[in-house]
Formats: structure tokens, C-alpha cells, sequence
């Protein structure tokens, strides 16, 4: 019996073709491992629990975090989003302790034609000890029973990732092969912008492919390859 549970959260206002076909990505890779996955609306995805339109935003992105984690039933939890492609090393990596957030670094924008990093991270690639993460997140929800509407100082900063900006115990890994994330503006934090210094990017991607390519057949639209310049790099 396997020891880690992927646990797939959104708030369902990603494009479908996108959450399906991320979805469907998810499961031909998977193999044995459960999946439970926390919706705003009924979705026929594992174990699915539906909590309602709470609406989209950090706080009830955590909400969904917990919901599915007290439904886990193994020691280890991978967490999983909507708009983010998956592999196998990933779901092989465990912690160093069942009480530590361990995430993945190797992680990829996935633009209209090229891919860019810069070595960021977040829950997306998160594997941590289920109970650790429960008790994490309920102390954070015990602090802030409600939501706050302001996006500022230190409320905003408590709903990022454990390790963050509080003293959860984390760690940090890169796997040989990327995780790939798509981005769009409509994401929950908007669409990731890289102004500080010049990324690393690269048209094409191992195991991914063409960056263009991969958008296409993902999302079933991408613009013009003529009419998208590569944003970061010079190719």
C-alpha cells in the first residue's frame, strides 16, 4: 500500500480544457497512488469532497488544503493544482521527516513560446507528513477563523506557504526533471511576471517539449507562434 495521497485542489475558474486535460495528465501518471481532490464545484476526480462556492483566493485556497488533508489516510501528502503538470520523481520525492514541508524547485513557467524559471517555489510542489500539515494549517485557521479582505502586511503573508513567513519546518529539493506550470492572467495571483532580473528560459523543455506545442495541446489555443516573441530570453 502506498504512503502518499495526491491532493488536487481549485476553485474551479480555470478554463475547462485546461483543468481537463491537466486532470487527465495527473491521472495516466499517477499509477497506484489515491487521489483526493477538493472542489468549489462537483467534479468526478477521485475522492471528491465539494465544499461550495467560498470563492477564489489564498485564505480558502488553504481551506481547501486542510478540507482534503483530514480525508487522507496516508502518512504522506503531494499537493496538486489545477494548472500544473506532474511527473512521477515528484511523487517518488518523501521528506526528510514526516514534520518538515519539503518543496520542489525545479519548476517552470510554461509562456506562449518559451518556458522561464527562476527557481521559485510554492504548495504546488509541496510533500509534506499529513498530520504536519493539519496541524499547521489548523493553527493558522484558529488564528483567523475568518477571511480578511485586504491583501496587504501580515495577514497577507500568514496564507502563503508554511515556511514562508512562519517557523514551519521546510526543506528544498530539485527533481532531474521540471515541473511545468502554465501561465495565464486569471490565476489566482495573476499571471507571474519576472521584472527583478533575467530568468533562465529555454524553447524546449525535457520532458515537456516545444513550449508552444505543449500550450497547444494542453490548453488547445495558443496564439500565432509569428506573432509571440520569446518575452524573456534571446533564442
Amino acid at each position: 500500500m502506498t504512503d502518499l495521497t495526491l491532493l488536487y485542489y481549485t476553485a474551479n475558474t480555470i478554463e475547462e480544457t485546461l483543468g481537463n486535460n491537466v486532470r487527465q495528465h495527473l491521472l495516466s501518471i499517477k499509477g497506484d497512488l489515491p487521489i483526493v481532490s477538493v472542489s468549489q464545484k462537483p467534479l468526478d476526480f477521485g475522492e471528491n469532497y465539494y465544499i461550495g462556492d467560498i470563492g477564489r483566493s489564498y485564505y480558502n485556497c488553504y481551506k481547501q488544503i486542510l478540507t482534503g488533508a483530514y480525508a487522507v489516510k496516508t502518512l504522506y501528502v503531494a499537493c496538486c493544482e489545477d494548472d500544473t503538470l506532474y511527473h512521477m520523481e515528484q511523487f517518488n520525492h518523501r521528506p526528510s521527516s514526516e514534520k518538515v514541508f519539503s518543496y520542489n524547485k525545479n519548476m517552470w513557467y510554461c509562456e506562449e513560446t518559451e518556458f522561464w524559471t527562476r527557481g521559485w517555489t510554492g504548495m504546488l510542489s509541496c510533500i509534506v507528513g499529513t498530520e504536519y500539515l493539519i496541524e499547521t494549517l489548523k493553527k493558522r485557521f484558529e488564528r483567523y477563523p475568518e477571511e480578511i479582505h485586504y491583501h496587504s502586511g501580515r495577514y497577507f503573508r500568514t496564507f502563503q506557504e508554511p515556511g514562508r513567513f512562519d517557523k514551519a519546518h521546510t526543506e528544498y529539493w530539485s527533481s532531474k526533471e521540471p515541473l511545468v506550470t502554465f501561465n495565464y492572467f486569471g490565476a489566482m495571483g495573476g499571471k507571474a511576471k519576472c521584472v527583478a532580473q533575467k530568468p533562465k528560459t529555454t524553447l524546449d523543455l525535457k520532458p515537456w517539449g516545444d513550449c508552444w506545442d505543449l500550450k497547444k495541446k494542453y490548453w488547445g489555443k495558443a496564439k500565432p507562434r509569428k506573432d509571440c516573441p520569446p518575452k524573456y530570453g534571446n533564442h
